[in-house]
């Protein structure tokens, strides 16, 4: 047996469909063996690592929750399909976040197309 403790520290999101995603945010390993005053607790370093992460895991489930909203057509509420897939910055308390996004294609349905409604992500982002 090792002398090593593990502590994970995860984030559960709940989405606009009630499904919960959790993801790991950290994880702090400490020696229990040969105990040290400084192994207590977390350090500045950590601390600041864990807010930044749980920052950039925080702001990717709200773009994907907003991006699977935007998905739905306007006009035929159909979902649909995705063109791609673009790295974009949020500037944010904790620093810059690098979040994915989607692109959709048009519906080839015959709803006139409505673009304010049709991305509130692209809205934010502008």
């Amino acid at each position: 047996m090792t002398g090593i403790i593990e502590m994970k520290i995860l984030a559960e999101f709940v989405g606009v469909d009630g499904v919960s995603a959790r993801r790991e945010i950290f994880l702090v390993r400490r020696n229990v063996d040969q105990p040290h005053l400084k192994d207590f607790g977390l350090t500045l370093e950590e601390g600041k690592a864990i807010l930044q992460r749980m920052q950039v895991e925080h702001t990717q489930f709200q773009v994907e929750q907003c991006g699977m909203r935007d998905r739905e057509c306007v006009g035929c509420e159909r979902l649909r399909a995705i063109h791609d897939y673009r790295t974009r910055s949020i500037h944010t308390l904790y620093g810059v976040c690098q979040v994915r996004a989607p692109r959709f294609r048009s519906c080839n349905c015959s709803a006139p197309r409505d673009a304010a409604s049709a991305s509130r992500l692209l809205a934010l982002m502008a």
